[in-house]
């Protein structure tokens, strides 16, 4: 039995026990894949089905938020009801590692580095992960696996170098006694050269 099969015989189920909501959700589902088998030209298979119970539910959740958002909670309670009939009919849902692995291996068949390359990981991995998994999350772990190494800050840099800002290395501490003493031995050479000048030539100059 096919996953649209179970859901017109769910359907008569619901309207014979006159459920009311259950049979709301329902026939907007059927009619959603009956306007997409219209639209694409096709007989409805499993994997349109949970594409088009996917796009459905996740509409819904972006209501439950507004609803919550705007102190709505019978209508949020309606928005999660149906969600709950529509998620029936949906495959396992696959965890955060399932489709880390996928990413990944996406990335390693495409040979792909640098965000310019997302779409075609984003392309194998929707493929795989279709019905199985939402898709704002699948974007997200590609996204993050897409990104580049982030570039260190300079004082990162010197951190991992043994340099702090505040001068721990003994580049550093050099430098800073240059300027510390500096003064204090330019003083010290004038006073040198003027004793071992004749006072006779300075006159003259």
């Amino acid at each position: 039995m096919t996953i649209k099969e179970r859901i017109t015989e769910d359907m008569k189920s619901a309207m014979r026990a006159h459920d009311t909501a259950r049979l709301s959700a329902l026939r907007l589902l059927l009619a959603a894949i009956k306007q997409r088998e219209v639209d694409d030209r096709v007989e409805a298979t499993d994997e349109l089905v949970t594409g088009v119970i996917g796009k459905l539910i996740k509409q819904r959740r972006d209501s439950v938020k507004q609803y919550t958002d705007a102190g709505r909670a019978d209508l949020a309670q309606k928005e999660q009801d149906e969600i709950d009939t529509l998620s029936v009919y949906m495959p396992a849902q696959m965890s955060d590692d399932d489709i880390k692995a996928i990413v990944a291996a996406a990335i390693e068949e495409t040979g792909a580095s640098g965000m310019a390359a997302m779409g075609k990981v984003m392309g194998i991995v929707k493929a795989k992960c279709a019905g199985k998994a939402d898709m704002g999350r699948v974007s997200a772990l590609v996204k993050a696996a897409c990104r580049p190494n982030r570039r260190f800050r300079r004082n990162e840099l010197q951190s991992d170098s043994g340099c702090s800002a505040e001068g721990s290395c003994g580049e550093h501490q050099a430098g800073e006694q240059s300027s510390r003493f500096g003064a204090p031995q330019f003083c010290f050479s004038l006073f040198f050269w003027q004793q071992m000048i004749p006072e006779s030539f300075i006159q003259e100059l």
